[in-house]
């Protein structure tokens, strides 16, 4: 199931490589002694990342890789989980703009730590930075997704005097822009942009609604965009570089992602946040796609630490005495929200009553039960209950195939030929109600799907699932060529801005409007959301949105589940509300359990 689809800010995968092969025909019976005797962390993925490049990929298992060999200005401390610095010295000193061009913007000024260096000891310096905000609003970039968060930004200034320092200028107030500001991954621009296309361009220039009309034909920036996206800047060493505390060293397709603790890394001897460990010399990202594969290479320990896990194997391990001898289990908060996406602009799917109808046809409490092992909570929307303004007024859907009934009959569909299945005039054409179900095919996207194909069977609908590989799944879905989609929105450690996900400007197949939901009253709702700074106000506007929503029913919001997660023992470690769960730098060998365990 792709389980990253929302945009995350600030940025949430082997010594021994011989190893990796053994997947496949793992053993079923577990060994007595550690595999390992040196201080490699295998970890498991689950599944493919997209790529080793933060601006060009959304998918949270690139993330994982990507977190360890990238870095940005501020980042959630995954123990602490406050917004902390990491490039840089401090906080951002914030300048309200009272007149100029920008009257009423505000002023960010930083300065990079005097540490921070690339890997051939070069500093790193505004003028990266400059170089990363760009990347943002260059045509032939796939970043649309992320514009919507840093639209705002019109100026970038280096200091003349000091090339660690810049002030970013924010030309409008919105609520996330310290946040914005300081989430970008830095790049070295001279080992991305050797020919300093960018550089003649300013963020002024770039950052403009008409991005593609005034410069998508410039020959230098199209030169440019083909070489950024090109394979060498994802998935080849020499290409993929970052001042991360880990180095990418190699990736082979459908078996793992090496990467190396650096040697001489910069922040090795900064103690005042987990950002800055390395505990593992080596982090070796499994790709282990098929569950019953990652429950059995925990079992033989053919990897150190797995999250994800299917809730009803979990509870299997947890009841396995050498599982728990070897391993810790632990079930924090998981920052994300299972939905099924629904394509609002379906002929068959566009009234709200029908998808009112097929969201009381789905038994959450009983998915929960039964196929989750209660390891969730519900929800009413895009909303964490941990956050202030979630709507407590709103009730989660509860399933009632007579209301569902009642509901598909007032919006048109009724068995006229009385085969079993409801029909209905679909633009002239009198259809029967056969909707297709979008699966990834991972045990928990086939166990969704199956349970609500069942579900919709009851009430005349007949469904099919449909399965495919998960980047192949979610290019057809953000082409809207799909009708039902079983997914989850990872959310972060940020005020919520609803418009990357539910806002019109966002229905496009680079944007995240999945659903094709939106109206100018939803879109004006989440403007003044963006740019309220009033907490009562805004929290009042929070939860009118999500009553919007719960009336117009575009997706079927489903619950917010308990990580699944494992780890050795041979590892100190700890998990965290920050996304995956648990974060591999951060893992210390135990003295007593090297070697042989």
């Amino acid at each position: 199931m792709n389980f990253r689809i929302r945009l995350a800010l600030p940025f949430s995968i082997f010594a021994g490589l011989i190893i990796v092969t053994l997947l496949v025909g793992c053993k079923t019976e577990p060994k007595t002694e550690y595999k390992y005797n040196d201080n490699t962390a295998p970890i498991r993925l689950a599944a493919e990342p997209a790529r080793i490049n933060p601006i060009l990929s959304r998918s949270g298992y690139s993330r994982q890789v990507v977190e360890r060999v990238f870095a940005a200005l501020m980042d959630y401390d995954p123990v602490t989980l406050k917004l902390t610095p990491f490039l840089v010295e401090s906080a951002p000193e914030i300048q309200p703009i009272s007149e100029g061009n920008f009257a009423g913007g505000t002023n960010f000024i930083f300065k990079i730590r005097k540490e921070a260096v690339w890997d051939d000891g070069s500093p790193v310096t505004a003028d990266d930075v400059d170089f990363s905000f760009k990347l943002l609003f260059t045509p032939g970039l796939p970043t649309e997704a992320y514009r919507p968060y840093f639209e705002f930004f019109k100026e970038f200034k280096k200091d003349p005097a000091d090339n660690r320092k810049f002030t970013l200028t924010a030309a409008n107030q919105y609520i996330l822009n310290e946040a914005a500001a300081v989430s970008i991954p830095i790049y070295p621009a001279k080992i991305y942009d050797p020919e300093n296309v960018l550089a003649a361009y300013t963020l002024n220039q770039l950052n403009v609604p008409d991005l593609d009309k005034l410069y998508g034909e410039k020959e230098d920036l199209k030169k440019f965009a083909e070489q950024f996206n090109s394979p060498k800047f994802s998935r080849e060493k020499e290409g993929v570089v970052g001042c991360g505390p880990y180095k990418f060293e190699k990736w082979e397709t459908g078996q793992y992602v090496l990467l190396t603790k650096k040697q001489n890394w910069w922040g090795s001897q900064i103690t005042e946040s987990a950002l800055f460990q390395a505990g593992p010399d080596t982090i070796l990202y499994k790709i282990v796609a098929d569950q019953t594969a990652a429950i059995a290479a925990l079992k033989d320990q053919e990897i150190d630490a797995a999250s994800s896990l299917d809730p009803n194997d979990f509870a299997e391990l947890k009841a396995n005495d050498f599982v728990t001898k070897n391993f810790n289990l632990q079930t924090p908060l998981s920052p994300q929200i299972y939905l099924m996406y629904l394509n609002n602009k379906d002929p068959k799917l566009n009234d709200k009553r029908t998808r009112k109808a097929l969201a009381h046809l789905m038994n959450v409490d009983e998915f929960i039960t039964t196929l989750y092992n209660s390891l969730a909570e519900r929800v009413v929307g895009p909303v964490l209950p941990t956050a202030e303004y979630y709507n407590k007024n709103l009730q989660p859907v509860g399933f009632d195939l007579q209301k569902a009934k009642d509901l598909l009959k007032e919006a048109g569909w009724t068995d006229s030929d009385n085969n079993g299945v409801l029909d209905r005039n679909v633009g002239g054409k009198q259809e029967e109600f056969e909707v297709e179900i979008l699966s990834t095919g991972s045990k928990a996207s086939q166990n969704m799907s199956l349970f609500y194909q069942n579900s919709l069977k009851a009430a005349g609908i007949k469904a099919n699932v449909v399965t495919k590989e998960g980047r192949e799944a979610m290019a057809e879905v953000r082409k809207k060529n799909y009708q039902i989609y079983p997914g989850a929105m990872g959310l972060d450690l940020t005020l919520d801005d609803f418009k990357q996900q539910w806002h019109t400007e966002s229905d496009q197949p680079s944007g995240g409007n999945y659903t094709g939901f939106g109206s100018a009253a939803t879109d004006s709702l989440i403007e003044s959301i963006r740019t309220t700074f009033d907490v009562a106000k805004r929290n009042e506007l929070y939860k009118e949105f999500q009553a919007m929503l719960y009336e117009e029913q575009p997706a079927i919001f489903l619950f917010v589940p308990q990580e699944r997660i494992a780890i050795h023992k041979r590892f100190e470690a700890t998990t965290s509300l920050k996304r995956p769960g648990f974060f591999p730098n951060t893992f210390k060998l135990k003295k007593e359990k090297a070697g042989i365990f």
